[in-house]
C-alpha cells in the first residue's frame, strides 16, 4: 500500500505534542482550526500539520457538504481495525449522520464533538461506538 507513514518515533512525538495542544478546543461547525474544530476540520488539520499533507476540504466550493466528504474517500485506502496507525480515520457514515476520529496509537483516538469539544478517547471505545466505521488511510497520491 503506497500511503503516509507514521510510524516513526518521530512523527508519533510530533502527534501527540500536536494533539496535547489541541485537547479542549471548542467545537465549532465547518471549523478547520486552530482555534476551533468540527470533527473533519480536526482530522484535516492533523493531516497537515503531522505530515504535511495539505487535503483541500471539501466541504468548501461546489458540490459541497456530506456527499463531497463520501466522494474525499478516494483519498484513502480501507485498512482492517488490526492494521490501524497513527493518523489513520476512522469514517463513520449512516447515510446522514458523519463522524471522523483520528488514531493517535494503539490505546488512543482524538475527535471533535459538540459535547467535549477536542478530546482523546480509549481507540477501543471509538471503534465499539461505531462498529460500522471506514477504517482509512491516506494515499500518499494525495
Amino acid at each position: 500500500m503506497d500511503s503516509w507513514d507514521c510510524r516513526t518515533e518521530s512523527c508519533r512525538h510530533d502527534l501527540s505534542e500536536t494533539i496535547n495542544a489541541l485537547l479542549g478546543r471548542p467545537y465549532r461547525d465547518d471549523a478547520c482550526g486552530p482555534d476551533a474544530f468540527d470533527c473533519f476540520g480536526l482530522a484535516l488539520y492533523l493531516a497537515r500539520e503531522c505530515l504535511g499533507v495539505e487535503l483541500e476540504d471539501p466541504r468548501k466550493g461546489p458540490g459541497g457538504g456530506l456527499a463531497a466528504i463520501r466522494r474525499f474517500r478516494e483519498h484513502f485506502e480501507e485498512v482492517s481495525a488490526a492494521e490501524l496507525e497513527p493518523l489513520d480515520w476512522l469514517h463513520f457514515d449512516d447515510g446522514g449522520l458523519q463522524h471522523f476520529a483520528v488514531v493517535e496509537d494503539s490505546l488512543w483516538a482524538v475527535e471533535a464533538s459538540r459535547d467535549a469539544g477536542v478530546a482523546r478517547r480509549p481507540l477501543e471505545d471509538a471503534l465499539a461506538r461505531f462498529p460500522r466505521a471506514y477504517r482509512v488511510r491516506l494515499r500518499r497520491s494525495c
